[in-house]
Parts: C-alpha cells; structure tokens; sequence
C-alpha cells in the first residue's frame, strides 16, 4: 500500500502519495517472495517523518532505514503468472540502478538468482514504472541443470544469490551477450557447476571462470546454411577430412563423438540437420528447430544446439566421414565443449 497524507487549513483535504515504485509481472507461477533493491545501497523503506514543502509531501526523516522491499504473497499463496504487482518504496534516485530476486516454493525454498537493471533510476512520488515478466531468463530455479540469462534487459549478475549451498545441484550455465558483468565470486556457492558457456565473443567483465574449450569459429568465408551449403568437419587424417572446413585432433574428436558439446549459431528460425559426412544417416533421424529441447534461445538472436552422438547410429561412421551441419535458414559460428 502507498501512504497517502493530506495537510490543510479548511474543510478539505487533499491527498497525496508519499512514495512510488514498481508495477510488474511474472512470466511464472511458484515464485513465493520478490525482493527489490537499489544497486549502490539506497534507503527505500523504514519509518519515516513527512513534512510538507511547496504544497506537496516530502521525506523529512527515515529512520530504521532499508536498503530493500520485500513482496510475498498471502500465506499458503504463490504469485501468479501475468497478474500485476506492486511495490512501493520512498522517493529515491538509484544511480547504479536496482535488481529484482526470487524466492520459489520448496523447503527450504529454492533462491532464484537475481536479475539487475544497471542503469540510473528515480523512483518519483505517485509514480510506477512498468516491467513485465520481469523474472523472464532467470531460469525456474537454481537446481535446475541450466540457467539461461535471456532477458536482453539484464546486463549483470549480482553475486550472493549464487553463493549458497543451495545451488548445489546446479551443472551448467549459459551466458548470453547481453551480459556485460559478472560480480566477485559470484559462481563460489555452485560446489557442482561443470561448466560456463558465453555466447559472446568478448568475456563479460569480471567473470574469472572457465568459459569451456572453443574448438572451432566461423571465420566469416561461409555465409547462412541453404541446404546447398554445409559445413563439414572431421578427424585429423581420416579419410573424410579432405573437404571438411576443420579437422580435429584426437583428443577433441573423443569429446565430439563421445561426449557433450555445443554448437552456437544465429538464424530468425533455424532447421538443422546434422549428416555424417558421406550422407548415409543423420543425427536423430530428425530435424532439429525451435520447440526442440535442445535448441535453447539465447534471447539475443543467437541459439545454443546442445548436441552428444552416443547411442545415435551416426556415431558408428564419425571416424571416417565426420559430419556435416546442413539443413536451412541458419550460419554456424562456434562450436565448443
């Protein structure tokens, strides 16, 4: 609720709001508590004297000040997907701007991690700024296998709400471009993350974690797959190197035919087929589009295809064929383990 006060010498009154805020919604149901906070420690909540200047209410004393605002639901409730919210706080300019946090349902419940805003804000007097699914990329909770920071909005990754034990379970984290800063340690609590993919080319400041192994890069000489054009890599000697773009020592080409590895392109609405590289199977005996589980969306125009051949009858022929990337509507620019 936002305190409204009211001052006058005759019979009517006025009424004025004293803070502002935010109006926003969630792209999930289950979130049981939302924390908002100001980046460079700002005074948002706490007991406070209003006075009145020039005919309107100011903040004339805050004591108990604090640095965050709490939102949870009615008890046994959770937060609704796509219903509006609000929460107030004083009047307040947040130069480095704010972070919204998430709490789920679980026991403990699970700490969602946070998504930040690092642009200079004023929360204004009477007025709310309007976010919708403000939670959206965050993933659905951290023991989840992969959390993907999609909202192009989201610019950094604040760092305690990765340092807890209840991260435990999670494995692998994606980074797209839109992430240009990392905090210190901020992946120091994740006691079984395996791995940190980045999307982008230049590491997003701060981050001292391993990115994984590139292990090869479009160099630009060829353009967007049409189904005539593909790209085609193999085995260092074998005998499906001599029209493969790149070939592979052993030791990578073990990952590739044995393991998980990863292939980050960019296309509107990719169709990927992956072929051993005489034509005689392919990858899945499908095509691989968007909907696909495999196939996450970056939210920067980019997409990760996680790929592993074991079990698949194209691994039988990798040795001496390689494989090759065709299909349509889609350029290749990595791939990486």
């Amino acid at each position: 609720m936002n305190l409204s006060v009211a001052h006058s010498t005759t019979s009517t009154l006025q009424f004025y709001n004293v803070g502002g805020g935010v109006r926003f919604t969630l792209s999930q149901d289950g979130i049981t508590e939302v924390v908002f906070k100001g980046l460079n420690g700002e005074i948002l909540a706490g007991k406070v004297k209003v006075g009145f200047q020039d005919g309107v209410p100011t903040i004339l004393d805050v004591a108990e000040g604090k640095t965050s605002v709490t939102l949870t639901p009615p008890e046994g409730e959770t937060f609704k997907k796509d219903a509006w919210y609000y929460i107030v706080t004083l009047p307040e300019a947040l130069e480095q701007g704010f972070t919204f946090s998430f709490r789920k349902t679980g026991n403990p419940a699970p700490v969602m991690p946070s998504c930040a805003y690092p642009k200079p804000v004023t929360v204004k007097r009477g007025t709310y700024g309007v976010l919708t699914h403000v939670d959206k990329g965050i993933g659905q909770t951290v023991s989840d296998e992969v959390i993907a920071f999609q909202d192009p909005l989201v610019k950094s990754i604040v760092v305690k709400y990765f340092d807890t034990s209840s991260d435990g379970e999670l494995s692998s984290i994606t980074i797209p471009k839109n992430i240009e800063s990392i905090g210190d340690n901020a992946f120091k609590g994740c006691t079984s993350l395996e791995s940190i993919k980045a999307t982008s080319e230049t590491p997003p400041e701060g981050l001292d974690t391993d990115f994984g192994t590139v292990i090869w890069e479009n160099d630009g000489t060829q353009g967007v797959i049409q189904w005539d054009s593909i790209y085609q890599f193999a085995l260092e000697g074998s005998a499906g190197s001599g029209s493969s773009l790149a070939t592979f020592p052993a030791d990578t080409w073990d990952v590739i035919k044995n393991g998980t590895f990863y292939l980050l392109l960019d296309g509107a609405s990719p169709s990927i087929l992956i072929y051993d590289g005489w034509w005689m199977t392919y990858w899945l005996h499908q095509y691989i589009m968007p909907g696909d589980k495999r196939l996450k969306d970056n939210g920067d125009g980019t997409w990760t295809l996680e790929i592993n051949f074991s079990g698949d009858p194209i691994q039988g022929y990798l040795d001496n064929q390689g494989f090759l990337l065709t299909g349509s509507d889609y350029t290749p620019l990595k791939l990486y383990y």
